[in-house]
This record gives C-alpha cells, structure tokens and sequence, in this order.
C-alpha cells in the first residue's frame, strides 16, 4: 500500500500542474490530526487542492489527499470539491476510500476548515453502516501562484 501512496502523490501533483493558469493557485501542504474512537490514533497525511481565484468572494477548488492514521495503519484516499471564502473560511465534500488492513470501503467526507497557511479542520468520513471516522487536526498548506508566460506568446 505504500508504494500505491507514493504512485498517488505523484500523480495528485502531476495532474494539478496540467491546470496551471494565470489567476490559479496550487495550495499544497501537510495535516497532523486525530482520529477518535476505538480504532483512532494520530492521523498524518498530504493534501493538494488547485484553486481558480474566479475575481469574486469566493473560490471554487478540487482536492486530492492521502492520509494514514497510526497505529492502526487505517489509510484514506480522497478527491472532493471545495468552495472557501477570501476570509478563509471554507468547507469540502468528496468521495473517498477507506482501507484498513481487512477490508476497503467507498465512504465519502465532510471537512469544514477556517484559516489561512495553518488551518484547523474538523473532518467527517461517512462510511456506511452507521459508522462514521471523526477527525480534528491542522493542515500546514502553502498557496503557490500558478502564473506565468504561456507557451504561445
């Protein structure tokens, strides 16, 4: 499963720099969290999201993240859709699949955030079944403008 984690990470970043326009911004960084329940633990993980600065109070987004929680080697694969305000304050929604050591599941997540660069979040993961993953952390995310000459000029 790690090297499908290294394949994935290449590929998030990869197909975001495909998209790189004059007004776009790659903000791509790091979370530590926490995983609550039985089978919790600290969570770690990567997320990129590219988003479009549309000129107005808002800015729509796409997301792709990996994320593992210790000890128990539960991992998470995730692409979702973000809208955020300039003020930094934002939510995202998306599916992702869930794999522990047994079994893996297609859930989908909910992560309300606020915050710029460092950034507080709390995450719900719908699994199915009644069972939900609840987590609460802090991305570390570094926003890089995505502009330049293009090619034609």
């Amino acid at each position: 499963m790690l090297r499908v984690s290294k394949i994935l990470l290449l590929l998030i970043i990869l197909t975001m720099s495909l998209f790189a326009h004059d007004g776009n911004f790659l903000s791509a960084g790091f979370k530590v969290g926490y995983t609550f329940g039985a089978s919790g633990g600290f969570t770690f993980g990567f997320e990129s999201s590219l988003n479009w600065d549309n000129g107005k109070k808002y800015w729509p987004s796409v997301v792709l993240a990996i994320d593992r929680c210790s000890p128990n080697g539960l991992l998470k694969y995730h692409a979702g859709a973000e809208i955020s305000t300039v003020y930094g304050a934002g939510v995202e929604w998306g599916p992702t699949i869930v794999s522990n050591n047994s079994e893996i599941s297609l859930a989908h997540s909910l992560t309300p955030y606020v915050g710029f660069i460092i950034i507080p979040y709390y995450s719900i993961t719908f699994v199915g079944k009644g069972e939900n993953i609840n987590e609460a952390g802090t991305y570390l995310k570094f926003p890089v403008p995505l502009s330049g000459q293009k090619l034609s000029q």
